[in-house]
């Protein structure tokens, strides 16, 4: 097969003990881009990494990866490819062992690439500590450190930043940004949280049981959800009714989803205004959501202003 795409996956199917988690999958992706992957639990995420890596045997279908069929785990004496690195949720790293001591031993590289790599992935500081003593963001580094020095082409991480607080999160986002800047490694993540994944990948892929139900930017996306399985996987939003088509006088039949940054409250009455009052309220620190109750419904409203539970005000949205 020729293809353009770094990774072609064609009518991919996978069973487990005769229950599909994988149902013709079907897609590409470009060299040097970062995915994103996200799916409701049981969807297929890990799975599909899997396959992708070598490291589990189709039941029908095939992967190309830069024009050559991936081999199963069925076909090959040491399941894996040898330039598409994945690193499972619940990787471990080697016991009492030091970090350099770790990483000697999958080092491909010279010196001085060996030691560039260390810094991009911020564990340069910790080379001489045992693994038993790093914290599970540094822990996370240095295994994907260490998948690196073997000089894949493909990086597949599911939920890199899962289990992480914050500062640690942080660090990750950082590393995992510059991996796909500066090495020009193209990543596919899998993620639970849209706050984590929107930000850094060029396209996005939703997954429903065992098929990829919508591909394209995180924007379209987030902006033109294909149903409500794909609004609510990608952040919070406000179902459109035929109420809420009237109120807001919305022109685009089209549209089901609205988001809460796509609502404003004010203080001032005006023609495409509606009175509403604060029935609840949630803060995130640079920002406040609101719900408030428009044509019997309760909707979600981001805002900067303060109010107070039950303070009257004015909901408009920003497209009408």
């Amino acid at each position: 097969m020729i293809s353009n795409a770094q990774l072609q996956v064609e009518n991919l199917s996978y069973s487990i003990d005769a229950k599909v988690v994988l149902h013709s999958c079907t897609f590409s992706i470009h060299k040097g881009t970062c995915i994103g992957l996200m799916g409701e639990t049981g969807s297929g995420k890990s799975t599909l990494l899997k396959l992708l890596a070598g490291l589990l045997q189709p039941e029908n279908g095939t992967i190309y990866f830069n024009d050559e069929r991936v081999l199963g785990s069925a076909e090959k004496l040491v399941p894996g490819h040898a330039k598409i690195a994945y690193l499972s949720q619940h990787f471990e790293l080697p016991k009492s062992l030091r970090v350099e001591q770790v990483l000697s031993y999958a080092n491909t590289l010279d010196g001085n690439k060996a030691l560039r790599l260390f810094s991009l992935c911020k564990i340069d500081h910790i080379l001489d500590r045992r693994t038993d003593q790093l914290s599970g963001g540094e822990k996370q580094r240095v295994a994907i450190c260490k998948l690196l020095l073997a000089q894949p082409e493909m990086l597949l991480l599911d939920e890199p930043f899962t289990n992480l607080d914050a500062g640690m999160k942080q660090h990750v986002k950082e590393v995992i940004d510059a991996i796909s800047k500066k090495l020009g490694i193209t990543i596919l993540m899998i993620s639970h949280d849209a706050a984590d994944i929107l930000p850094r990948v060029d396209t996005l892929m939703i997954l429903r049981k065992g098929k990829v139900i919508q591909q394209g930017t995180p924007e379209e996306l987030y902006y033109q959800p294909k149903n409500e399985y794909v609004a609510a996987l990608t952040g919070n939003y406000v179902k459109v009714t035929e109420g809420i088509k009237k109120v807001f006088r919305l022109k685009d039949e089209n549209i089901s989803f609205i988001r809460p940054e796509s609502f404003a409250l004010v203080n001032k009455k005006s023609s495409k205004a509606k009175l509403t009052s604060i029935k609840e309220k949630r803060f995130f620190g640079n920002y406040f959501l609101y719900d408030v109750l428009v044509s019997d419904q309760l909707i979600t409203v981001q805002s900067n202003e303060k109010y107070v539970v039950g303070e009257k005000c004015f909901v408009f949205y920003r497209g009408s």
